[in-house]
């Protein structure tokens, strides 16, 4: 196995906000470039494993903070100002970009979890990707969650903006949500998003609209049977309907087809699944 090489770098958005990525690649790389777009409040090194994965199968693979999250701060701008949509318009726009044009991508994989996969298509780049692997990418809206769980997203979406009141961060550290704090104004712009019944998709214009409806790509789309919290299957179901054009592959997983107790939201990226469900993963993207 050829030794994987850990280049860190900064890129500049449009309206120049420094995003702090990673490249993973390898001497065995063919030209094809994964980028994982993490989840809300998920710092990158989550994903260092399976970049590492990647990149030894010839794989270049970027991993990044959104704006606001672990690495990717800016002092001059105030959390509370950020948006969620800035995620993908700004920051996933200019991830995307570099892959393309300074990663010489010949075939580009986007690679989303959770919020990471929601927000593509307000990149207007996302129109190059060649295929898209979603791992727990729900519609955010509390009606599709099962049991107790919809009830407490319910009370979350609407106590959140209470939380961040002329606070810089929601403090999802301290309530056990993530290992880091969010800006405030990332998860006031999420929690209207989760009030309205299309989630996003009642707040996005036409044209972005239009990217989702036009992606005709295949999409490897997993969900987990015990991530009724974050991640149920009606709510990964109910995305899809909002990429009618793609070439769809749609499994819902339990941890007992891998004889595993637990998968979650954030198992998939533990190694013990590099001989298993990465392994299918990663034949999925080289034949898509």
């Amino acid at each position: 196995m050829s030794e994987i090489e850990v280049h860190k770098q900064q890129i500049h958005t449009e309206d120049d906000f420094p995003i702090v990525l990673r490249v993973f690649s390898s001497a065995d790389e063919q030209g094809n470039v994964a980028v994982i777009a993490p989840g809300v409040g998920v710092p990158q090194y989550i994903y260092f494993k399976f970049a590492k994965f990647l990149a030894s199968r010839g794989w270049k693979v970027i991993t990044f903070d959104f704006r606001g999250i672990n690495e990717s701060t800016d002092p001059a701008v105030n959390p509370s100002e950020m948006k969620m949509s800035e995620w993908g318009r700004k920051d996933l726009e200019a991830v995307l970009q570099f892959a393309r044009t300074e990663q010489g991508a010949d075939q580009l994989c986007f690679i989303g979890h959770s919020g990471g996969g929601q927000i593509v298509g307000l990149a207007p780049s996302s129109v190059h990707i060649d295929s898209m692997v979603f791992l727990s990418v729900t519609l955010g809206h509390w009606r599709y969650w099962p049991g107790i769980w919809k009830w407490g997203l319910f009370l979350f979406w609407y106590l959140m903006p209470l939380l961040t009141w002329k606070r810089d961060f929601f403090p999802a550290r301290m309530l056990g949500f993530s290992t880091i704090d969010i800006p405030s104004g990332v998860t006031r712009q999420w929690a209207r998003w989760g009030r309205s019944r299309h989630y996003l998709f009642d707040f996005i214009d036409e044209e972005e609209k239009n990217r989702y409806d036009q992606f005709d790509i295949p999409l490897l789309s997993l969900s987990f049977d015990d991530d009724p919290r974050l991640g149920p299957k009606r709510a990964a179901d109910e995305i899809l309907d909002h990429f009618p054009s793609v070439d769809l592959t749609r499994r819902h997983i339990a941890p007992e087809e891998y004889s595993k107790k637990r998968i979650g939201h954030f198992g998939f990226f533990n190694n013990a699944f590099e001989p298993s469900l990465w392994e299918e993963v990663v034949e999925w993207m080289e034949s898509g």
